[in-house]
């Protein structure tokens, strides 16, 4: 979410809320549509079945955000929730599935080289656009202030399901 706001700021003053307020709709849209489906793929991993285990639960992985954070180490709110889940199962003795742990293991480390690939592609694509139209500079800064307020919008309708679960 930090990054969809990152690059929101880049805009100029009404672009910041414009393109703010699309990420926020839209980001609220994708959690009505698609919000549960985090939260099934966690059931899956390892089920919490009291509010006691839940507290427990949300403050290991918040006590590990902390703390990454606080030795200024790269965290995702999603590795801290999946370690508690792991941690809880260890503790109660149920079952971790391993099956689902290994999709979610092979989705952080397929994001990054996939999102690489796909940077390194739309470069190469903007860049042929740009060198082969005749568009007037000013024209071609509006066409990327466009394109960052919808990928900043897809990003949070992306995220939606992740950062505010149903």
């Amino acid at each position: 979410m930090p990054l969809i706001f990152w690059l929101c700021s880049r805009l100029k003053n009404g672009d910041i809320q414009k393109g703010c307020h699309h990420c926020v709709c839209l980001l609220h849209t994708w959690c009505v549509i698609q919000g549960s489906g985090t939260s099934h793929t966690l059931d899956k991993l390892g089920s919490v079945n009291a509010i006691g285990g839940s507290f427990t639960l949300a403050l290991a992985a918040a006590i590990t955000i902390y703390m990454m954070t606080k030795f200024a180490l790269p965290i995702s709110t999603t590795q801290a929730i999946v370690g508690a889940i792991i941690g809880w199962n260890f503790f109660t003795g149920n079952h971790t599935d391993s099956i689902t742990l290994e999709k979610i293991v092979l989705a952080w480390i397929a994001g990054p080289v996939i999102g690489a690939v796909f940077a390194v592609l739309l470069y190469i694509a903007v860049k042929k656009f740009k060198n082969s139209a005749r568009i007037h500079l000013i024209r071609f800064e509006s066409y990327i202030k466009t394109g960052l307020i919808l990928v900043g919008a897809f990003g949070a309708y992306s995220l939606g399901a992740i950062i505010l679960p149903t």
